[in-house]
């Protein structure tokens, strides 16, 4: 306001002074700092709001994204789980039709008297237990997997199944 004093005192054209429209010049000033600043004060409160939303807008983004990665993780596992297990029964019908052809074999041998027995029955029947044993410790293990990853029970189930 000071350095507006000397114009203050100065008089118009028409010998009047112009304080009168200093002063009003000041009052507008006045009045557009103050609009100024509370624009400037709106802008920034505006700005944060908008910096929030799109901070809450990203992490839901991030949010969904990583379920959708989760859901896909877990339709590919279980498709997966269900091509495996689609292989397991592949391999089991396999073997049994393969023990069927043996035994079919054996039993053609038998009726055309072309069957020899291949070694000792008492041997034979030691290795017949031994094997028993052998499945029995494997389907013990297959059980305890069983427990431990209860998400494995159908394929396991499948190998348990298999004669």
């Amino acid at each position: 306001m000071l350095k507006y004093l000397p114009q203050m005192e100065k008089t118009g054209k028409d010998g009047k002074t112009t304080s009168g429209k200093i002063a009003r010049q000041v009052t507008t000033l006045k009045t557009t700092l103050k609009h100024t600043t509370d624009n400037a004060v709106s802008l920034d409160k505006s700005i944060k709001e908008r910096t929030k939303e799109a901070e809450e807008l990203m992490h839901r983004l991030e949010t969904t994204e990583a379920e959708a990665r989760q859901k896909e993780q877990n339709l590919f596992n279980f498709q997966m789980e269900n091509v495996l297990g689609k292989k397991i029964q592949r391999q089991v019908r396999q073997s049994k039709l393969m023990a069927l052809q043996q035994e079919t074999k054996i039993y053609d041998d038998l009726i055309s008297g072309k069957y020899k027995p291949m070694g000792n029955i008492e041997t034979l029947k030691t290795q017949l237990s031994a094997e028993k044993a052998q499945g029995e410790k494997l389907e013990t293990i297959l059980k305890e997997l069983v427990e431990s990853k209860p998400e494995y029970r159908e394929l396991v189930s499948i190998l348990i199944d298999w004669e």
